[in-house]
């Protein structure tokens, strides 16, 4: 009996072993590819749309697409970059504990600023398309979303500043009291 569960557990452990490379070597890839492809099927279509029933001179339409604009160096040139050195980092190193320097970039404040900036631009990007605003609140709406990224990335880079690396992280090793743990609430200011 108890060789048939070894059996069926050594099997079961396979079989997650396949579906992890199935993930990794297959699907990742193609999505990847495909990636750019579909943002620019996307990206064409919404502009044939914005063009053959609005036009050009409908003031939400002319914020969004300069804000498309400027929101495409920010995936191309920060997020992009860090997140392929990670995905890199992540394949080459064994199942485990992450070694400090993987922990380190994916714990990176300027990553998360970029993200949340990224997604609350596009966000306020489809408030716009929905509410369809005249110049001025169109500007105060990117505004507003660009401010509420920065504001929310930075509100919990302070939060957690202190926990995101547990004391292993910090101390080389060293076993850190709990009880002397500073936190946002316990800094002495």
């Amino acid at each position: 009996m108890a060789r048939l569960a070894l059996s069926s557990s050594s099997r079961a452990r396979k079989q997650e072993e396949a579906a992890h490379e199935l993930v990794h070597h297959c699907l990742i890839p193609t999505c990847e590819r495909c990636h750019w492809s579909l943002c620019q099927l996307l990206g064409v279509g919404g502009f044939e749309m914005a063009l053959s029933t609005w036009g050009l001179s409908t003031p939400w339409v002319a914020v969004s697409l300069v804000s498309v604009v400027l929101i495409g160096p920010i995936g191309a040139f920060v997020l992009d970059p860090k997140m392929r050195l990670i995905a890199a980092s992540a394949r080459a190193i064994p199942d485990g504990t992450l070694p400090q320097t993987l922990f380190r970039r994916t714990h990176d404040p300027i990553l998360e600023i970029a993200a949340n900036t990224l997604t609350s631009l596009l966000l306020g990007i489809v408030f716009l398309m929905t509410t369809k605003p005249q110049l001025l609140p169109s500007l105060l709406v990117m505004g507003i979303a660009f401010l509420l990224g920065i504001f929310v990335s930075l509100l919990r880079w302070l939060v957690e500043r202190d926990a995101r690396y547990p004391p292993d992280y910090l101390n080389d090793g060293e076993e850190a009291d709990p009880f002397m743990r500073k936190t946002f609430w316990t800094r002495q200011w």
